[in-house]
């Protein structure tokens, strides 16, 4: 794991079938450690994670990010949050739901992103002294590096839609954007949302 912030941490697995890493997040807060949509870890990862102390809570951004939560859950007896109304899809059965504008662990807010791949998908913003943080499941991916995407528009009932959906990100003050899928946008994450959102569909 690499720490990208302050307390925050970065992990990665390459996906040979998509061409690009899935990410996963930790935050370290105090006491309490939240991981994010976890994808698999090394071994080596994993003994690190252990040395950082147990995991609290396994946020999930939607549907399709469940991903290595199960185990993660078993392994530290975590509590499993996920969106409310992607719950019912999940192969698993969260702990927890939560809904647009919850509180969740690590001091994270969660954000619905309307119109998106699934009616759960929910972005995870972090006020901080770097000037804010979205973390961000499949809202948007950093695909190609260094700027931001949409998935491929059989995902989408509306890609126009979709793509309007994410100006809600632009409702609170931010630097980076941590994504779950492709690279992340570390610095100017406003100017490189704007950036997309003034291209075409």
């Amino acid at each position: 794991m690499k720490e990208l912030f302050s307390g925050i941490y970065e992990w990665s697995w390459f996906s040979d079938e998509k061409g690009y890493d899935f990410n996963g997040h930790l935050i370290v807060s105090g006491g309490e450690r939240v991981m994010i949509d976890p994808p698999p870890m090394t071994p080596e990862e994993e003994d690190q994670l252990k040395k950082m102390g147990p995991v609290s809570a396994i946020l999930i951004t939607n549907v399709h990010h469940v991903r290595e939560a199960e185990k993660y859950r078993h392994f530290f007896s975590a509590k499993v949050y996920a969106p409310q109304k992607d719950a019912s899809g999940m192969d698993i059965k969260p702990d927890i739901t939560f809904n647009d504008g919850d509180r969740l662990p690590g001091g994270l807010e969660a954000v619905g992103v309307p119109d998106n791949k699934s009616a759960g998908e929910t972005a995870l913003y972090l006020r901080n002294r770097e000037g804010g943080i979205w973390f961000l499941g499949d809202a948007l991916i950093g695909v190609p590096v260094g700027s931001l995407s949409l998935m491929s528009a059989d995902k989408y009932k509306d890609g126009t839609k979709a793509k309007d959906g994410v100006r809600v990100l632009l409702s609170r003050p931010f630097e980076a954007i941590l994504v779950g899928d492709g690279c992340d946008v570390l610095k100017q994450g406003k100017s490189v949302l704007e950036r997309f959102l003034a291209k075409g569909i």
